[in-house]
């Protein structure tokens, strides 16, 4: 690297380069023998450690990785048809290749709108080791990506997610609320009735029916001809009431914190 000073400007000659700065702007011009061209070796040295960083971590070589994502970029590319043979062909491919550890590697980088298929399909491949990750964006600012974190804690329908689940039936988006209704009647434990009933009352014919199936489902096994008949707020009220052995410990549903600040949207980009 040169310099040379001249009428309040220093020009800086980087390989065939040439920068001007105001010399009252520079604070310091740190020299080095370094000429800007590219240096092929370093850059060959660099790509060969980080693919053998990336095979000792997920156990995938390059091939495999690449793979993947081309797989990846189908699911992703919004035709159902090429989506749904991706997925296909991802559990497939996971027969014979833990690809797992890849695409575990892959989810907290990857752009939220494309984060839910993926979650979906990992959790096929291994549940319990999605299962941190679905509690994880249980609470992201993205809409859709909550969803999918309760539909699938839902589906895996372990009473340790039940207050986080239930927390979703104070979200601002509808689906969140929906699912979380859903994932609730999954977990199997009548402590979350009261908050259930936030969806009967809501006036929103999905959550209403959803919210309903929910209840009838944890209180099938102690009459079940009679929750078949319950519609309205008040019946289960009185139903409840009369059943209240049955549930120790309800959840207050007024203390529950929503999953995300109300308002919160993630802009995509």
């Amino acid at each position: 690297m040169e310099e040379l000073r001249q009428n309040g400007l220093i020009h800086v000659r980087v390989g065939n380069r040439v920068v001007r700065l105001r010399e009252d702007e520079v604070v310091l011009i740190e020299k080095n023998n370094r000429t800007g061209a590219l240096n092929l070796e370093e850059i060959k040295a660099e790509a060969e450690a980080r693919d053998k960083e990336l095979t000792e971590k997920t156990g995938l070589d390059a091939a495999h990785r690449a793979k993947v994502d081309t797989l990846l970029e189908d699911l992703w590319s919004g035709v159902d048809a090429k989506a749904a043979d991706a997925r296909k062909s991802l559990l497939k491919m996971n027969e014979t290749v833990p690809i797992f550890p890849y695409l575990a590697l892959l989810l907290p980088q990857t752009h939220p709108p494309n984060k839910p298929l993926l979650m979906e399909v990992m959790f096929e491949i291994d549940p319990s080791g999605t299962h941190p990750f679905l509690r994880e964006f249980a609470t992201h600012e993205h809409g859709p990506v909550r969803e999918m974190a309760l539909r699938l804690l839902g589906r895996r329908g372990d009473k340790s997610d039940m207050e986080l689940v239930a927390r979703g039936m104070k979200d601002h988006v509808a689906e969140v609320r929906i699912e979380a209704a859903r994932a609730l009647g999954a977990v199997g434990d009548r402590r979350v009735t009261a908050v259930l009933m936030l969806g009967v009352v809501s006036g929103d014919p999905r959550w209403v029916n959803v919210s309903l199936d929910s209840l009838r489902r944890l209180w099938q096994d102690i009459d079940a001809e009679a929750v078949k008949t319950l519609e309205k707020a008040d019946d289960w009220i009185q139903f409840v009431k009369q059943h209240r052995d049955a549930m120790p410990d309800p959840i207050n549903p007024d203390l529950l914190e929503p999953l995300v600040p109300p308002g919160t949207e993630f802009v995509v980009g």
